[in-house]
């Protein structure tokens, strides 16, 4: 039983601050998205900056998403 799609967006320059936490964002993204996408439909989107860059183009390209599938 198929339960939910999954929608994921990060910025191509999230990988590159000083928090070692935050640094690793694009790795771990990925590897969540490798696991989700076997389970229910998933998108994972990179996009230019960081999350300050665009985030009303970025937010409107996750709601178009959503009204794509319903």
């Amino acid at each position: 039983v198929q339960c939910g799609h999954v929608y994921l967006s990060l910025g191509d320059q999230e990988k590159n601050t000083r928090n070692p936490r935050m640094a690793s964002v694009e790795t771990e993204t990925e590897n969540v998205y490798s696991v989700l996408k076997e389970y229910v439909p998933a998108v994972f989107e990179m996009n230019p900056g960081n999350h300050f860059h665009e985030p009303e183009k970025r937010l409107l390209r996750g709601i178009d998403y959503i009204v794509s599938i319903i």
